[in-house]
Order: C-alpha cells, then structure tokens, then sequence
C-alpha cells in the first residue's frame, strides 16, 4: 500500500477513567494500541502527529512520530483535532483515536482519496457520525479555533459546519465486512473482547489477516 501526501493524527489525550490506565499502552496481540494504530495510519500517510497531553516522544522511541500537546484552553478530542491539523505538513490529514486497534489502511485510504474537494469524509455507521475515524482538510484549522472560542462545540455541532463527504455503511463494509475498524476500546470488557479479536490470526501490524488487507 503507497503512502499519500498526507498526515495522520493520532488523537492520544483521553483520560481513560474506565480502564484506569493510558489506553495507548495497553497491549493487544503482543503490540500496544498506540503502536498498532501508528502501524496501519503509516501504511497510507507519509506523515505521523500523536496529539496529547499525556504521552511524550521521549516515552515512545520506537514510533516515528511527531508529538503535539492538545491546546491548554480546550476539552476533548476537538484539542488533539485543532493540535494536529495547525501542525500537519500535508492539506489532507486522517484522524483517528488510539484506542481503535483494528483500523483498516484500505479504508483510511478510502477516506482520504473521498475527501478531496471536500473539508472532511466522515463514515457515518449506524446512522452515527464517526467522527474520529475520518478524514479532514487542513484548511479546517482556524474555522475550527474560531468556532471554539465562540462556545467549545462538540465534534457533531463542528460537522454540521462543515462541507463533509458522508461515507455510508454500506461502502465502508464493502471494505472491511467485519466492521473492525470502528471498534474501540472503551471499557475492560471492550479490552477483553479486542483481544480475543486479536487471537483469530491478526498480524501484529493489526490489520493484514482479518481485514485482508495487503501491502500493494
């Protein structure tokens, strides 16, 4: 798979009150989430930000990755949004949380190509905007600040203010079938449930064998 001129963001600021440890550390199939995620936005972009407070380039060698810390004055993953975009080198950035372990590069790739022309291609799965597995224009930065400043809105109210490429479920399953790439980690449950996802044969990359995606 080539990679495109373009950034991915990895949004890792959550507190992870749930699980009651940084959810980019934990470990599924033998590779940490932060990792795994790293692993599949690498496969399509040629550039990689970790937007968040929490974690550290000096804490992860291992990745080649451009750390952000979120802006001190805003919540939620909006932060790591406008963090990385004001930072991004390329017009065209995917964002996505850490806490996806199976993302699908064939369908990031989808989202990228889909959003030209538009400011953002955003899946919309059981009738729910993901808005965190999407890609958005780097044009978005001030719109995005301005709006802030003006209320903190939720990643809904900023959508319903941008021109977005709505992807349907039907195209995302005719891409990954099993529907992984949306899942998250949210809970010790969903932890449980990712790896035993993990024991059926994915690669350690955490997309090749179930998703069938491979290198092109």
């Amino acid at each position: 798979m080539r990679g495109l001129k373009a950034s991915a963001i990895i949004l890792a600021g959550g507190t992870s009150r749930r699980i009651g440890k940084s959810k980019a550390r934990l470990v599924i199939g033998g590779v940490s989430m932060l990792e795994r995620v790293a692993r599949a936005v690498g496969a399509v972009c040629d550039e990689t930000i970790v937007a968040g407070r929490l974690e550290s380039a000096e804490a992860w060698p291992q990745l080649d990755a451009k750390w952000v810390d979120d802006p001190p004055d805003i919540a939620g993953p909006v932060a790591g949004l406008i963090a990385g975009l004001r930072v991004a080198s390329n017009d065209t950035c995917l964002v996505v949380a850490c806490d996806m372990p199976f993302l699908n590069p064939e369908l990031l790739e989808h989202l990228l190509e889909t959003s030209v022309s538009h400011d953002a291609a955003v899946p919309r799965i059981n009738s729910r905007a993901q808005s965190l597995h999407a890609a958005f224009s780097r044009s978005c930065h001030r719109r995005l600040k301005a709006l802030v400043v003006s209320g903190s809105p939720s990643m809904q109210s900023i959508l319903e203010r941008l021109d977005v490429h709505w992807v349907d479920e039907a195209t995302c399953r005719s891409i990954d079938p099993r529907g992984l790439s949306w899942f998250n980690v949210n809970t010790p449950d969903d932890l449980e449930r990712a790896r035993e996802v993990a024991s059926w044969g994915l690669s350690a990359q955490g997309f090749a064998c179930e998703t069938g995606v491979r290198g092109r």
